[in-house]
């Protein structure tokens, strides 16, 4: 690709036509990169991260409790999303000319925001490996260290998230000032994919409240019954008093074996 570019490095923003780049194959690398990150930390880290926090939607109401299911669901979202992450990683280590020295202050970058980009990039993805070892390691429900685990699994979780979320739109904006790459072609698939998710949570955690509120669902016990109560604690159903009580008489019962796999898997 041959052309010509405008590069200001004070403001570090770019103009012109076309952007020179020698090698082709570095160019498309970089839209790789762009494409593989967006999809990890706009996609799937979140929707793994939702999966978790609403487990409830995997909720059992005959033997009232969660299904493995929502373990599954968020094991494979993470999975692919760290997937995804190390392979643009692995593109900006190999492909483009990375120099890990911090910049001096006589010595211009290719933009503004190079430092804070390739700086966030390297402790997020840190945060990345470091979670995906917690989940496979994580101590056995009856362990002393349980609680704290599932405390420091949660909250690295979402923070990676957030930081994660922080560095695409960064490189959104050096996509279209060193690639001259238009605004709609990245910023608007970042915006409306986080903004559904986004809407997904708030309904969904409004959902979970409600539950919680109405004792249908319990999260540190794994107890979920989608069926209304009154003030008696009798349950109501379309289908009769008697084969809704059956069912929540049994519930506490099952409640340790429908979670054996679930509860260990928090």
């Amino acid at each position: 690709m041959t052309g010509s570019v405008t590069l200001n490095l004070e403001s570090g923003t770019a103009s012109g036509a076309t952007m020179t780049i020698a090698d082709g194959r570095k160019h498309r690398a970089v839209l790789a990169h762009g494409a593989l990150m967006l999809l990890a930390f706009i996609v799937f880290f979140p929707m793994g991260a939702l999966a978790a926090r609403h487990k409830w939607l995997a909720g059992d109401n005959v033997k009232g409790g969660i299904r493995a299911s929502w373990f599954h669901a968020h094991r494979t979202f993470q999975i692919l999303a760290l997937l995804l992450s190390l392979a643009g990683f692995t593109l900006a280590l190999v492909v483009f000319d990375v120099s890990w020295k911090l910049s001096e202050s006589s010595a211009p970058t290719p933009h503004k925001l190079y430092d804070l980009h390739r700086i966030l990039g390297v402790v997020v993805m840190a945060f990345v490996v470091i979670q995906a070892a917690a989940g496979l390691l994580r101590p056995k429900l009856t362990s002393n260290f349980r609680l704290a685990w599932r405390f420091g699994h949660m909250s690295l979780g979402w923070l990676t998230t957030a930081l994660g979320i922080v560095v695409v739109f960064v490189g959104v904006v050096m996509m279209h000032d060193l690639e001259l790459q238009p605004w709609v072609n990245w910023l608007l698939p970042t915006v409306l994919l986080l903004g559904l998710l986004l809407l997904a949570g708030m309904v969904l955690e409004v959902m979970k409240l409600k539950l919680q509120k109405a004792d249908r669902y319990r999260p540190s016990s794994h107890y979920y019954n989608s069926a209304a109560t009154d003030d008696l604690g009798k349950v109501v159903t379309d289908q009769g008093n008697g084969a809704a009580s059956k069912a929540r008489g049994g519930s506490q019962q099952q409640l340790h074996n429908v979670n054996a796999v679930s509860s260990d898997a928090v």
